[in-house]
Order: structure tokens, then C-alpha cells, then sequence
């Protein structure tokens, strides 16, 4: 049955964050790239490529990315978090096992519900120690946002894993040229607990974004503070009633225990 969803106006104030904490305020967007990492999974015939970030939460160090970026059918063999894509260096390069995923999610593969697109992975953290993590960043939002900054690793059709990527590419979303909207179901007049829809035409909206799938979101808030809004999930498609949208899994359902259970 297909769903049918209407938009409205995202305007409350603090309904995403719990709590702030300190660290990170009033950093330059040009600093935020540093929480994006490049991801590339390996299957059988091929490889695939996508953007991840960390967070610790209760004592506990996840990967978060995408979860249609590591499943696509079937799960990688391998999955690889290339802690720094500039420079000479292409070694420092560390793997995460895969096989505590697959045993858990063994069937599910292909099941996936698209709402439900994001994947938590708990990691060694002695492993990824030196990681940038982005619970610094967990502050409420505010009825007027200002720019949003999304810092991603677009697929390079001829890129060859054995060379450096380069730096991640940059999405600037400047303020007042994008709508930030929830989805309500009309079938069950239901709200849509987790994604945000943002529509904009400061950047287009295509398969040229391929990539970006798993990037964290950032916005700065009117307190001149940024926070994160989530994870970049890939847009809607359009059709002659819609434009396409941007989809952000929220943060707040990323950090819900049994989400995080039901994502490894």
C-alpha cells in the first residue's frame, strides 16, 4: 500500500536534542569535515562507497552510516573506514567486522524499510581512538535555523582505492533558502517519528549525491551554535505532485536504544 505524505513546516523549538553538551560552539563549517569519514565496502564482485561518522554514547563508540549504503541486497565482506583521505598516506585505513552485523540482521537484508536507513555499528574503540566524534554537537534546534553544512565523499566513478580520495566535498545549504518539513502519513494521520524532508534549490537534488549517503548533517542554530541534525540519507523521488527532498534520519531516533539494537 502506498504511502501518501503531506509536509508541514518544521518550527518547534528544542524537539530534537535532549540535552546540551560542551565542547565544540562556534567553529568554522570549514572545521566540520573532520567528522566525516570515507567508507567503502567490499562485496564478492564489487565495491561500494558511502560516508560515515562516530558518536559515543554510554560508554560505547558507534559508526554510524546508511544502512542501504552497507546492504544493497547483501552484506560486505569487509567494511573500511578510511581515517584520512589526504596526503601521501593510504594505510591508515582500519577495518570493522562485519560478521556480528550480518548474524544479527541475517535475513533482512533485503527488508529494509526506508525509513528505517541508518545503521549504528558499535566499534573498538581502542582501535578508532583518535577518531572525531560528534556528541559535542547534541544541542537543541531553534524555531529559526541558519545554514546548514554537510560534508560528504561523492562517488568518483574512476577513483582507485590503491590512491588517495582527497579531502570531502562540501554541501552549503545558506539560511532562508531551504525548508525544513516533517511527513505525516494520511493513511494513519501519523506523524513521521523519524526523518526530516528539506527542500531547497541551492544545491541540486540528484543521483550526482550519490556518496553523501551516511554524512552527518550539521546546522547552526540561532545562538550561533552548531548542532546536528542527523544523517544524510539520500532524497525522495519526485513525481508530478512533489519535488524531491533531502532526507535526514533525526539524530533523536538514532539514539534511541532500540534503534540502536535493531541497527547491528
Amino acid at each position: 500500500m502506498k504511502i501518501v505524505m503531506f509536509m508541514v513546516l518544521l518550527l518547534t523549538s528544542g524537539c530534537i536534542l535532549p540535552k546540551k553538551t560542551d565542547g565544540q560552539t562556534n567553529d568554522a563549517a570549514d572545521s566540520l569535515k573532520k567528522y566525516s569519514y570515507l567508507l567503502t565496502a567490499s562485496f564478492e564482485e564489487y565495491s561500494q562507497q558511502g560516508t560515515g561518522f562516530f558518536i559515543r554514547t554510554k560508554g560505547q563508540l558507534y559508526l554510524i552510516t546508511a544502512k542501504h549504503f552497507i546492504s544493497g541486497g547483501r552484506f560486505p565482506k569487509t567494511l573500511y573506514v578510511w581515517l584520512s583521505t589526504v596526503g601521501s598516506d593510504t594505510s591508515d585505513v582500519k577495518k570493522v567486522d562485519m560478521h556480528r552485523v550480518m548474524e544479527r540482521w541475517k535475513g533482512s537484508a533485503k527488508q529494509i524499510k526506508p525509513q528505517w536507513d541508518v545503521v549504528a555499528i558499535p566499534v573498538n574503540a581502542t582501535i578508532f581512538k583518535n577518531v572525531y566524534s560528534v556528541e559535542s554537537f547534541i544541542r537543541p534546534m531553534s524555531r529559526t535555523m541558519q545554514q546548514i553544512e554537510i560534508y560528504g565523499y561523492p562517488i568518483k566513478p574512476n577513483w582507485d582505492y590503491s590512491t588517495v580520495y582527497g579531502p570531502p566535498s562540501y554541501l552549503h545549504i545558506p539560511a532562508k533558502e531551504y525548508t525544513l518539513a516533517i511527513g505525516v502519513d494520511t493513511n494513519k494521520q501519523k506523524e513521521d517519528q523519524i526523518n526530516y524532508y528539506m527542500y531547497t534549490t541551492a544545491i541540486t537534488i540528484d543521483n550526482n549525491l550519490r556518496g553523501y549517503s551516511g554524512a552527518p548533517v550539521f546546522a547552526k542554530n540561532q545562538n550561533n551554535n552548531w548542532c546536528i541534525l542527523g544523517l544524510f540519507a539520500g532524497h525522495t523521488d519526485s513525481n508530478d505532485a512533489t519535488e524531491k527532498a533531502i532526507r535526514i534520519v533525526r539524530l533523536k531516533y538514532i539514539l534511541k536504544e532500540k534503534n540502536i539494537a535493531r541497527a547491528f
